[in-house]
């Protein structure tokens, strides 16, 4: 897994946008999130990876991109785009 797709999922976890969700559906939002961070925020994942670090910017684009995708996320049996 690139290093900024595990930033991406990593920063999910800790910051507490997996905490409502049933513990078995965790990987199959990581997975969902990966394609998603792929699928519409390449030039994130980019900036991610060229920087190495995570800027405050960084990180307020991060945590959007992830809110869209949770409100994706079908109640937990899945992962939308």
């Amino acid at each position: 897994m690139p290093v900024e797709e595990q930033v991406a999922v990593l920063f999910a976890g800790s910051r507490g946008y997996v905490d409502e969700l049933p513990l078995e559906r965790v990987a199959a939002f990581g997975h969902g999130l990966r394609d998603s961070m792929g699928a519409h925020h390449e030039d994130l994942l980019a900036r991610i990876r060229d920087e190495k670090q995570l800027s405050e910017e960084t990180e307020k684009e991060l945590a959007t991109a992830i809110v869209e995708y949770l409100k994706g996320f079908d109640g937990g049996k899945g992962a939308t785009d």
